[in-house]
C-alpha cells in the first residue's frame, strides 16, 4: 500500500469509517501489504483483513491480530485439488520462474496456482495473460480433470475456480466467493449491505 493512500485510509478511520480488504491472498500477506502500512502511521488504526476470499477474518485493533473464524479445507479436498492442479501443469508444462512452492500455494481454505510464480517479475505476470483467455481455458481443463476422478459425484461441482491478480487461479468451495465472503463479515457484524462500498477490480465471468 502507497503511503499516500495508508494516510487517506487512516484519515478516515478515525473519522469513524470502518475499513475491510478482502483478497484470494492470505491473511499474512495482507498484514505485510496493507496493515504495515496503516500501522507505520503510529495511530495503529483498526482494520479488517478477509484473507483466501474471506474464509479467513483477522481483526486488526491496537496493533494486534485476531482471528475472528475460518474456514478450511478439509485434507481431502486439498488432496482433490492439488491432484488437478498437478495435472494440468504437466499437461500444460507450466514452468515456474521461481519455485514449485511459489507456482502451486496452500492457503488453507484456498488452493491457488501462480502460473508463473507468485514472486515472478511484475512486469513478465502482466504480459502473459492480461485478458484471461489462458485461464478460463484452464478453468476447463480443471473442471473436466475432477469429474473425469469420479463420474458419479461430479467434483468439479464441489469447488469455485476464479481468475485472481495476473497469472493466477484460485479454487475455493463452492460458494466461497467474495462476494460470500463480504456477507459473512457483514452478517458477523450486522451491517447492512446498504451501508458498504465495494470497490476491486476483475467484476468479470471467473473474475
Amino acid at each position: 500500500i502507497s503511503r499516500a493512500m495508508a494516510q487517506q485510509i487512516n484519515k478516515m478511520i478515525e473519522t469513524g469509517y470502518v475499513f475491510a480488504f478482502i483478497s484470494g491472498t492470505p491473511v499474512i500477506e495482507l498484514q505485510r501489504m496493507i496493515s504495515s502500512g496503516l500501522n507505520n502511521s503510529g495511530i495503529n488504526n483498526g482494520h479488517h483483513l478477509l484473507g483466501n476470499n474471506g474464509t479467513c477474518y483477522v481483526e486488526c485493533s491496537g496493533g494486534a491480530f485476531n482471528q475472528i473464524y475460518s474456514y478450511p479445507f478439509t485434507a481431502q479436498e486439498k488432496q482433490e485439488v492439488i491432484a488437478a492442479f498437478e495435472q494440468l501443469i504437466k499437461t500444460e508444462n507450466l514452468i515456474s520462474l521461481t519455485t514449485k512452492e511459489d507456482q502451486l500455494q496452500d492457503r488453507g481454505s484456498q488452493i491457488t496456482l501462480s502460473i508463473l510464480g507468485r514472486n515472478a517479475p511484475k512486469a513478465l505476470k502482466a504480459q502473459y495473460d492480461s485478458d484471461g483467455r489462458i485461464r478460463i481455458r484452464f478453468i476447463d481443463f480443471l473442471h473436466h480433470y475432477l469429474d473425469s476422478q469420479d463420474s458419479s459425484s461430479k467434483n468439479s461441482k464441489k469447488y469455485d475456480m476464479k481468475i485472481g491478480g495476473t497469472t493466477s487461479i484460485d479454487i475455493t468451495r463452492k460458494g466461497q466467493d467474495k462476494a460470500w465472503g463480504m456477507k459473512q463479515f457483514l452478517a458477523y457484524h450486522h451491517y447492512s449491505a446498504s451501508e458498504v462500498i465495494l470497490f476491486g477490480d476483475k467484476i468479470y465471468p471467473y473474475g
